[in-house]
């Protein structure tokens, strides 16, 4: 059976100890209170606020789109032509 040596012990002029130290002592920490807030008050109203357009259509001639635009849970019918 062979015997592998381990690492020397540490001596008194080995600057490991002492780096190790100043390691987690220099080490920021952040404190529980720098996290962000959660906003946890969802609303319906909040939920239908932001318009989204839908159902789009173009006209076989002339270029003229029309699409539902639903804003704040109310409909609405834009029509787009271009400019002549």
């Amino acid at each position: 059976m062979k015997i592998i040596p381990g690492p020397p012990p540490p001596s008194a002029s080995s600057p490991w100890p002492i780096l190790l130290i100043l390691l987690f002592l220099v080490l920021p920490v952040e404190p529980a209170h720098a996290q962000a807030p959660v906003d946890t008050d969802v609303t319906i109203e909040a939920l239908l606020s932001p318009p989204f357009p839908y159902g789009m259509s173009a006209a076989e001639e002339g270029g003229a789109v029309a699409w539902i635009q639903n804003d704040q849970g109310v409909r609405n019918i834009w029509v787009a032509e271009p400019p002549e």
